[in-house]
C-alpha cells in the first residue's frame, strides 16, 4: 500500500513539475550551447557534474529524464535544468536557470566542462 501511495504521489508531482518546466521553457533558455559530443554523453556528464558536492555543499539530487521529443532533461528542480538534444552527430544544450540563483553560475560553469 505504501508503495502504491508513493508511486501515485510521484506521478502527480511529475505532472506539476512538467507544467512548471514548460512555463520556464516558454520564457527562453538562460544560455544555449552546441557540442560535438552525442547528447547522451553530454547529459550524463552534466548530471554527474551537478551532483558534485562542491556545487552545493551537499550532494545535489540531479537526475536525467527522457523528454517526449526524444531529448534528455537533466534537472535539479523545475526551475534549474538543461535540455540536451541530438543535433546531427553532436548535440544542442539549452540551460534554464532561476535568475538570481546563487548556484546558477556554478552549474553553468560545470555544464560548460561537458561540452
Amino acid at each position: 500500500m505504501r508503495k502504491l501511495l508513493s508511486a501515485m504521489l510521484l506521478v502527480s508531482l511529475g505532472g506539476c513539475m512538467s507544467a512548471n518546466m514548460d512555463q520556464v521553457r516558454s520564457q527562453g533558455a538562460y544560455r544555449s550551447f552546441t557540442s560535438q559530443k552525442p547528447a547522451k554523453d553530454v547529459a550524463q556528464c552534466i548530471e554527474y557534474s551537478w551532483q558534485d558536492e562542491v556545487l552545493s555543499g551537499a550532494a545535489a539530487d540531479s537526475h536525467t529524464e527522457p523528454a517526449k521529443d526524444g531529448s534528455l532533461t537533466v534537472m535539479v528542480d523545475s526551475k534549474n535544468f538543461a535540455d540536451v538534444r541530438q543535433a546531427g552527430t553532436g548535440s544542442a544544450v539549452a540551460y534554464f536557470a532561476e535568475q538570481g540563483s546563487p548556484l546558477a553560475h556554478q552549474r553553468l560553469a560545470a555544464l560548460s566542462t561537458c561540452l
